[in-house]
């Protein structure tokens, strides 16, 4: 049930990527079906490391890039406060995302580990 889950979650992230692909929303989405097409295949006991990197880089990039955005709009000669607060509160939750899925990819790891091995 959870690989038909992590399955059905990473189509509908690749979806929304080619669906919103004009737009600054493909980066975020692509970065969370990175993430859980790499807990399938980490759960499935198959070689992660082709997705983990990437998702990690399309995660770096997205976040340098919300920082840049917010510090252009408050420098600019006219600041323009509301959209670098929404790219300030965006940069905080992608922080905690990642601080969550940390502990989470070590557990999946981990039991992944002990399913292979008994």
């Amino acid at each position: 049930m959870a690989c038909e889950l992590a399955l059905a979650a990473a189509a509908f992230g690749v979806f929304l990527v080619l669906r919103v692909r004009n737009t600054g929303l493909a980066v975020p989405f692509a970065a969370l079906a990175f993430l859980v097409i790499a807990i399938y295949l980490i759960g499935i006991g198959k070689p992660s490391i082709y997705v983990v990197v990437p998702g990690i880089f399309v995660l770096i990039t997205t976040i340098a890039a919300l920082c840049y955005q917010s510090y252009t709009l408050v420098t600019a000669p006219e600041p323009n406060y509301e959209p670098a607060a929404i790219c300030v509160v965006l940069i905080v939750l992608a922080a905690y995302v990642s601080a969550e899925a940390v502990p989470r990819m070590r557990q999946v790891v981990a039991a992944a580990r002990a399913y292979v091995t008994a």
